[in-house]
């Protein structure tokens, strides 16, 4: 039972690690979204875009790297750590300004892709991140003990 609790613990205690290291990293590229003094909206860049889309694939991959670390590499591990991504996505869809907002009038085909990119990334990184642990780094370290 202990180890459940902890388990538990450290899920939200990722969970809320990552959407304040994302947040933190979204406000350094991308604000300020509106410059009074020039009346422009800032809608980003490509490489902006790209670094974003990084550094929420690195974020996310060690949030489920150190879940699976935690659950002793199991396949469960891989879906505690899906749903990590899966939440945030969830939340940040809620709670925060809706990308279209952003967005010109009539999207291109580069933010569609970008939106469909950036929404499935937070899971699937958690996933892989877990997975990875799971196959390559668990088994020599479970092995050396």
């Amino acid at each position: 039972m202990k180890h459940k609790i902890i388990t538990i613990v450290l899920w939200i205690i990722l969970f809320l690690f990552t959407s304040e290291a994302y947040t933190l990293a979204y406000n350094f590229l991308y604000m300020p979204i509106f410059e009074p003094s020039t009346n422009e909206i800032n809608f980003g860049s490509r490489y902006h875009d790209l670094a974003m889309l990084i550094i929420t694939t690195v974020l996310f991959s060690f949030a489920g790297a150190i879940m699976a670390w935690r659950m002793k590499g199991t396949i469960t591990s891989i879906i505690s750590a899906m749903f990590i991504g899966t939440t945030w996505l969830s939340l940040e869809i809620a709670t925060r300004i809706p990308w279209f907002q952003l967005m010109p009038s009539h999207p291109t085909a580069y933010d569609h892709l970008l939106a469909f990119i950036g929404s499935a990334t937070p899971p699937i990184a958690c996933a892989c991140g877990a997975y990875l642990f799971s196959v390559i780094i668990y088994p020599k370290y479970k092995h050396e003990t």
